[in-house]
């Protein structure tokens, strides 16, 4: 049963198969994203077609190993921000392209 649409924004997940592909969508951008959930869930690419579909069950230490890889992406993040806006500060005004 696909996502009914947040008016608010991208559509909400419904099940946690939805929530399994917005989280991998979300975390690798227009790359192969389930090839990325299988290293971060450290199972097979075909493991991760399985959970989507439900043939085989989503369980929570998925759930548990996607947060900690949503956390260690996100102070990656932002470590990265922090030394991006550092050497924007340090550029010349009036240079902006």
């Amino acid at each position: 049963m696909p996502a009914e649409p947040n008016h608010d924004g991208p559509k909400k997940p419904n099940t946690a198969a939805d929530l399994l592909e917005e989280v991998g969508r979300t975390m690798n951008p227009g790359g192969d994203w389930r090839a990325a959930l299988a290293t971060v869930l450290n199972i097979r690419p075909d493991s991760v077609r399985q959970l989507l579909s439900g043939r085989m069950e989503i369980k929570p230490g998925h759930f548990r190993d996607l947060l900690s890889a949503m956390v260690e992406q996100r102070a990656a993040l932002a470590k990265i921000e922090a030394e991006v806006r550092a050497w924007i500060a340090k550029q010349p005004k009036g240079d902006e392209r």
